[in-house]
């Protein structure tokens, strides 16, 4: 007589659970039946084999439910839960609108209606219209939201990786806006960070230049008269004003390869600066030019000859603590956070670990070709040197 065995079984472990091969056949046949049986959840599996044989089947029935992973979610429903975008659980009293699996809060709302203008919430208040418009915005972006994770956008690279961007924003703001606060640096140390970096508020006058240049080479001569030759074009009434005829200039005719790229730019230099860089006799020629746009003569430095352009002119400043003392306050802040921020790092790095394979960082490759730079021609992340061949 055949053998009947009765198992209630949730149909989410049954459908995510894959049939051993090694399971028999007279076994797996009835299994895949059951599972598309409309009365899944009590269903009679006959087992024909007598004897030892069909209790091996039996325990290999069990067996195969009871290894099969269990599904997330509430196992006596078998019902799997989704994600969902309510940042905490609500009572049904205080939801305002459901949509799919999202629920609406009145809190939820009332928080984005304060963040509002008070123009805005006074419409808001005065016209039911404007509200229900607000309110039906909300709904439809819960709408996109709830298409979006069932076509599987919350798996998406990009999403996942601005995800990652607001955790570790709403990470350091929690961390550090409580651990390091402006109103905790004192008074000496505002002292103390002005006195070390008082180059930032007292600063001598300076120019801002730009050069072609001609080193000397094996013939000073044949250098010299090529900068004479240059001169006149460099010294135009007619292009003098014009900074892209200068950079033309400079690509065309400088040796100092540092700053060819970025139209000779000097940047800003103060005077003793100047004779550091080029030797008394040029940093005067240079420092004298009368006004912004005016060139030089040719004139000879350690290493070569130069035409000079000014670009501009900076005043000389001499700020005293008591001017700049918020200022110095918000660096001694930042610089405090930067602190904290790099001690925070170096204890969680500890705490999760972190692996970096040297080797595989020669497998980056970089095409530059086409980089953008910034209006003075610098590369981005790159300051124009001041070194090269005059130096």
């Amino acid at each position: 007589m055949p053998a009947f065995v009765q198992i209630r079984v949730s149909p989410t472990q049954m459908s995510v659970c894959p049939w051993p091969r090694s399971l028999p056949a007279h076994l797996r046949a009835p299994l895949a039946k059951a599972v598309d049986h409309p009365r899944w959840s009590r269903y009679r599996w006959p087992f024909i084999a007598e004897g030892p044989v069909k209790y091996f089947g039996l325990f290999s029935l069990l067996f195969l439910i009871s290894a099969c992973p269990r599904p997330l979610g509430d196992g006596a429903t078998g019902k799997v839960k989704v994600f969902q975008f309510d940042a905490e659980p609500q009572k049904d009293s205080s939801v305002l609108a459901r949509v799919g699996n999202t629920r609406i809060t009145v809190s939820q709302i009332q928080k984005l209606i304060n963040k509002q203008s008070p123009y805005v919430r006074a419409q808001y208040e005065k016209d039911p219209a404007a509200l229900d418009k607000f309110i039906t915005g909300q709904i439809r972006y819960a709408l996109l939201a709830e298409k979006g994770i069932a076509l599987g956008y919350d798996k998406d690279t990009e999403v996942m990786d601005a995800a990652k961007k607001l955790i570790v924003q709403k990470l350091t703001r929690d961390v550090f806006d409580n651990q390091v606060k402006l109103a905790d640096v004192t008074v000496p140390e505002i002292e103390k960070f002005y006195q070390e970096n008082v180059k930032d508020y007292k600063k001598p006058a300076m120019s801002r230049l730009a050069h072609i240049f001609f080193e000397f080479g094996d013939d000073k001569k044949a250098s010299l008269a090529r900068a004479r030759e240059v001169l006149p074009q460099a010294n135009a009434p007619q292009k003098s004003a014009s900074r892209s005829h200068f950079r033309e200039l400079v690509r065309k005719h400088s040796q100092d390869k540092d700053t060819q790229s970025t139209g000779g730019d000097l940047r800003y230099r103060s005077r003793d600066e100047l004779v550091s860089l080029y030797g008394e006799k040029a940093a005067k020629a240079a420092w004298d030019i009368a006004e912004v746009n005016g060139v030089s003569d040719v004139v000879e430095s350690r290493t070569g000859y130069h035409i000079f352009k000014k670009l501009g002119v900076r005043e000389p400043t001499n700020r005293e603590l008591s001017e700049v003392r918020a200022q110095v306050k918000n660096r001694v802040y930042r610089q405090k956070r930067k602190v904290a921020f790099e001690a925070y790092i170096e204890a969680i790095k500890k705490d999760i670990g972190v692996t970096l394979n040297q080797e595989r960082k020669k497998e980056l490759r970089f095409d530059v070709g086409s980089a953008a730079k910034d209006p003075h021609g610098h590369l981005p992340g790159r300051h124009p040197p001041v070194g090269g061949a005059h130096q």
